[in-house]
């Protein structure tokens, strides 16, 4: 991809700002046990006889309830708060992403930092991970760590997980993962000092994958369009409609190493789609869903994607979406095994407080999914010298020589972009904070779901 002024600007722009004012907080909180009664649920028969009952909210008040036990958010300590310095960066100029890298060592840092769970006891401890902006109170990204209560869940929702055994090989080096996919963790065991706590973890290092998109609205919103990078060549043939009309979208996909190089990207035409989501009827949400989902405009649903070098074992892919000359979603998210199962990311997070004060953060899914991967070498003279036909777990095991690396085709088979979008939101009493998009976009897909519901 050839590099625009614009993109230089950036970049410059961000190198000499940007990288001297981001850092990480790992800060503990109370979590505070309190012991809440959980009411009985009737039967379906006894629900049908009790339906004639005139007094039936006084008969149901009488009936036996249990108790169990829940945590509510108590007070941040500060005083054992550890911030860490960014200590290495990558800002790609010719793909909208940024790869931040936080080393405790490297940081010369007297206090290491401690990723905490739990401890014995009636006072439950839980870990924040904030990416923060000039050191402010307000940050950009917030990861939890907490144990799950075994009634409802403490710290809101655990956004911080260890790998399982076979995620590992995949994601050498490393031992945890945020659920959005945006940030890698390594951790060491602790030598001393850990005496009653139930899980806890030295973090040395920790990475992030963000969109400049991201960063952009927050240091400079005025300048945001100005400096985003155009989503391609054809940028200012998107249709000027409004942002609800479905077929009036570009897509643009890139796919990283895990340092951050781009290694390919394409900028295509894209259909977006959305409906209500009936949720199971075993199931019992809160949170009404809005599914929306983003394919390319062609029937067959294929991306040609130029390329430098093959689809790495261990990357990171990055998407944002335009409507009406602007960006309205963008994210980047980390994968492993060759997008083997697609990639998964966050949208945001839907913030309520349940009956019994817990305050819950669920996070809204997303999921980019892409089918079989078609890898064609092309030296220019002779067009199509090669091609080789791979699944997506197989990619990552592939080589080319560097004199060929500039003369490669992705072919993407089935791509498609899935996001979870909370539904009516307000009569719910939930409140939806967005960090990959805008607010006002997210308000009027709900608004074109419920027209085309009519």
């Amino acid at each position: 991809m050839a590099e625009d002024p614009k993109a230089a600007y950036r970049q410059a722009w961000i190198e000499s700002d940007l990288r001297h004012r981001l850092s990480v907080r790992v800060v503990h909180r109370t979590l505070k046990q309190r012991m809440h009664a959980v009411g009985r649920v009737l039967p379906q028969y006894a629900e049908r006889e009790l339906a004639d009952v005139r007094d039936r909210a006084a008969l149901l008040s009488a009936l036996p309830s249990h108790v169990a036990p829940v945590f509510v958010d108590g007070e941040y300590s500060y005083a054992e708060s550890v911030t860490i310095p960014m200590t290495g960066w990558s800002f790609d100029a010719a793909a909208p992403l940024a790869t931040l890298r936080f080393e405790a060592a490297r940081a010369d840092l007297d206090t290491h930092p401690l990723l905490a769970a739990s401890s014995h006891g009636a006072l439950q401890l839980a870990t924040e991970v904030m990416l923060l902006l000039d050191g402010g109170p307000e940050p950009l990204r917030v990861w939890r760590y907490g144990l799950a209560a075994r009634h409802t869940v403490a710290h809101g929702r655990r956004t911080i997980r260890m790998l399982r055994p076979e995620e590992r090989p995949s994601l050498p080096g490393w031992h945890a993962i945020s659920t959005d996919g945006a940030a890698l963790l390594q951790l060491d065991a602790p030598a001393v000092g850990t005496d009653g706590l139930a899980d806890v973890w030295h973090l040395s290092m920790l990475q992030l994958a963000l969109p400049t998109a991201e960063l952009y609205r927050r240091v400079a919103p005025r300048l945001a369009s100005a400096l985003l990078p155009a989503a391609s060549s054809t940028a200012a043939d998107v249709q000027q409609r409004a942002p609800m009309i479905p077929d009036g979208c570009k897509m643009l996909l890139a796919f990283h190493t895990l340092d951050g190089a781009c290694v390919a990207g394409a900028c295509f035409a894209a259909m977006l789609d959305v409906r209500p989501l009936q949720p199971p009827p075993t199931e019992h949400r809160r949170v009404r869903l809005l599914q929306a989902s983003v394919r390319p405009a062609s029937d067959t649903r294929v991306v040609e994607l130029q390329a430098c070098g093959f689809l790495p074992q261990v990357g990171i892919a990055c998407c944002q979406l335009w409507q009406a000359g602007r960006v309205v979603l963008s994210t980047a998210t980390h994968f492993g095994g060759a997008l083997d199962g697609g990639a998964k990311w966050s949208l945001g997070e839907a913030v309520y407080e349940d009956t019994s004060g817990v305050t819950q953060r669920e996070q809204m899914e997303g999921h980019i999914f892409t089918g079989r991967v078609r890898v064609s070498h092309d030296t220019g003279a002779e067009a199509a010298l090669r091609e080789s036909v791979v699944a997506p777990d197989d990619c990552g095991e592939l080589t080319t020589e560097q004199d060929n690396a500039a003369a490669l085709h992705w072919r993407l088979e089935g791509v498609e972009l899935s996001l979870q979008l909370p539904w009516n939101a307000d009569e719910q009493g939930v409140v939806f904070q967005p960090h990959a998009c805008e607010r006002a976009w997210t308000s009027q897909l709900r608004q074109l779901a419920m027209q085309l519901r009519a």
